[in-house]
């Protein structure tokens, strides 16, 4: 009842007021500006304008899943936006800041900007292949075991080692109304650890979840991500790697996006594409675009050429890979 509401057409206000068509229009076009202009006399409420790391991780993520889902590259060129400007504003090559607004960067970044980042740029690596978005997620990964790890229990600090001194740091282990940065840190060391072949992250993901899983037996609820990821490194990641010229290995990939996997992560990556880490630079381009299948750190023999790809693809239609 506080709120403007049209609740007649303006055919119906004619009707009701003898106009016509062209009258009633122009009423509802008075009525409007009227109100617009009263409004304008009225002191603007402030809005909270500060660009946050951690959340635009968020974004990241969603923008990017939604878009190779959907087969929207506006969703993706949004996502791409995104971690252009934190890598100019927020990162200095080494570390994140955590804050920016007109143009001033500040305050030293938590865990949840760099694992949140690190799941958006998994997400982004997956609708669109960029090595420089790979590295700057490994990058960010380091610094969280440099920086963030709690050397006895083997679970991430929401603060850093270097940050101010408080009189407490704690181990954010249960969901809020946004992931726990421990649960969103082992999806995204598990996840990473076998695209690169980097154990260090998977041991490291392991470690925390021995740690923390035991504890959710008394509120499960509430530690869903942390579940998820635990859930990720039992049943292992299925990960696809599409090696090839871009609009084929874009089109292989299409269907793949579209299907319900929650455990399967699947790169395309050009041909051209140089400079890849070492597990990576394994999956190497053959004389037809070629799907590398694996689970783990075990895969099999690579499907090369179109009919190979096809008759994998419908074996595996309908079987979702968490159980």
């Amino acid at each position: 009842q506080w709120h403007f509401n049209q609740v007649m057409t303006p055919a119906e206000v004619g009707t009701t007021l003898n106009l016509c068509a062209t009258e009633a229009e122009q009423l509802w076009h008075d009525i409007r500006e009227t109100l617009r202009l009263r409004r304008e006399t009225r002191i603007r409420p402030n809005r909270d304008e500060k660009i946050l790391t951690a959340w635009n991780g968020l974004m990241i993520a969603g923008m990017a899943r939604a878009g190779r889902r959907l087969g929207e590259p506006a969703l993706v060129d949004s996502a791409q936006a995104a971690v252009d400007f934190i890598t100019e504003q927020l990162w200095d090559g080494q570390r994140l800041l955590a804050t920016a607004r007109a143009g001033k960067a500040h305050l030293n970044a938590y865990l949840d900007d760099y694992v949140y980042l690190a799941n958006g740029l998994l997400e982004l690596l997956q609708a669109r292949w960029r090595t420089q978005d790979l590295y700057l997620a490994c990058q960010l990964l380091d610094t969280v075991l440099t920086h963030f790890r709690d050397a006895d229990s083997h679970a991430f600090y929401f603060t850093s080692d270097d940050h101010e001194t408080l009189l407490h740091r704690p181990r954010p282990l249960m969901d809020d109304a946004i992931p726990s940065g421990n649960a969103v840190a082992a999806r995204v060391l598990v996840a990473f650890g076998h695209l690169t072949g980097n154990e260090n992250y998977v041991v490291a993901a392991e470690q925390l979840l021995r740690e923390l899983v035991p504890a959710c037996t008394h509120y499960p609820a509430g530690a869903s991500a942390l579940l998820e990821a635990e859930d990720d490194r039992l049943g292992e990641l299925e990960i696809i790697v599409i090696r090839g010229k871009a609009d084929t290995i874009m089109r292989w990939a299409a269907p793949l996006h579209r299907e319900y996997h929650p455990r399967r992560l699947i790169f395309a990556i050009d041909e051209n594409t140089h400079d890849l880490p070492t597990l990576l630079a394994t999956r190497s381009i053959q004389e037809e675009p070629v799907a590398y299948v694996c689970r783990g750190f075990e895969c099999r023999a690579p499907l090369i050429g179109e009919h190979a790809f096809q008759t994998w693809q419908r074996s595996t239609v309908g079987l979702a890979t968490r159980s």
